[in-house]
């Protein structure tokens, strides 16, 4: 699909499907709603895909970042489900932080999020960004730079990585999507061989990329790790948790964590504490 246009951003807004913010005079951001989130929009305004931090001029209507477009879960709602197992992809890891974008605007570097300007967010990117080499090279200004932000103290997740601005590639004005090739980047296994590689993996998993029919990686496809999936399960457990929803890998876990805990009592511990007894006590 198309960029939308600043209209059309702006309906969303009218429909409550989307959120706009402002900044100074001109610059406008859209981000989808909890409402489009939570009533699975996407596949019914597709537009939303295009709604993830974007910023338009309200002036000209002309998009200044380009954010990255919304991709899902393999499987999800039948994503890639016509993909054949057979067909050559690109993996790249995928990094368990926060995104930001990096975009030339009016002679400066505009720093943000998928939703704000200038968040405690935003001023910890920056940080962060600080000396970057992805923004001294002059092939990068004219597009938004796409980074993921992890820091272990600031922003802890699921599964720990290395600390830093981790340059996940551009985005032009088109839409076409840019990937950075890094030692973590495998060109040429099938999306069955990447899905093995995704069984066993400890971190987030992958963003996937078909090598043929869809050159500009308009379509990109998450696949996440079991291990990812059944930890943030755990750790973000409630009362209402399903144990059999659990990937296979885990699925002992219940059990060990109510040898020590009532279940009342783990759903009140601290994320990052349930995290450190998963590590400690459960491989």
């Amino acid at each position: 699909m198309n960029y939308p246009s600043l209209k059309q951003m702006q309906q969303l807004v009218a429909d409550k499907l989307a959120i706009q913010k402002l900044y100074g005079d001109d610059l406008v951001m859209f981000k989808y709603s909890r409402k489009a989130m939570f009533d699975y929009m996407w596949f019914k305004r597709p537009e939303l895909m295009e709604c993830r931090g974007h910023v338009y001029r309200l002036s000209t209507g002309e998009r200044v970042v380009h954010a990255p477009r919304k991709s899902f879960n393999y499987l999800e709602n039948d994503w890639w489900k016509d993909v054949p197992l057979n067909t050559e992809v690109r993996i790249d890891k995928k990094f368990n932080g926060y995104m930001a974008c990096v975009t030339l605007v009016d002679g400066d570097w505009l720093i943000t999020t998928t939703g704000s300007f200038d968040s405690e967010y935003v001023k910890h990117a920056q940080n962060m960004l600080t000396g970057h080499p992805a923004l001294e090279n002059e092939d990068n200004i004219d597009c938004t730079l796409v980074f993921e932000i992890c820091d272990s103290k600031f922003d802890p997740h699921i599964v720990e990585e290395q600390d830093g601005a981790h340059y996940l590639g551009s985005r032009i004005s088109n839409g076409n999507w840019l990937a950075y090739s890094t030692s973590n980047t495998v060109i040429g296994i099938t999306l069955g061989e990447a899905i093995q590689l995704a069984e066993r993996d400890h971190g987030e998993g992958f963003m996937v990329y078909q090598l043929q029919g869809d050159p500009l990686y308009n379509r990109p496809c998450k696949l996440k790790s079991p291990y990812y999936i059944g930890k943030k399960m755990l750790m973000r457990a409630t009362p209402y948790f399903k144990i059999d929803r659990l990937p296979k890998m885990w699925k002992n876990a219940p059990y060990l964590i109510q040898d020590h805990y009532l279940w009342s009592d783990w759903c009140e511990l601290p994320e990052q504490e349930r995290r450190l007894f998963l590590e400690n006590h459960y491989g």
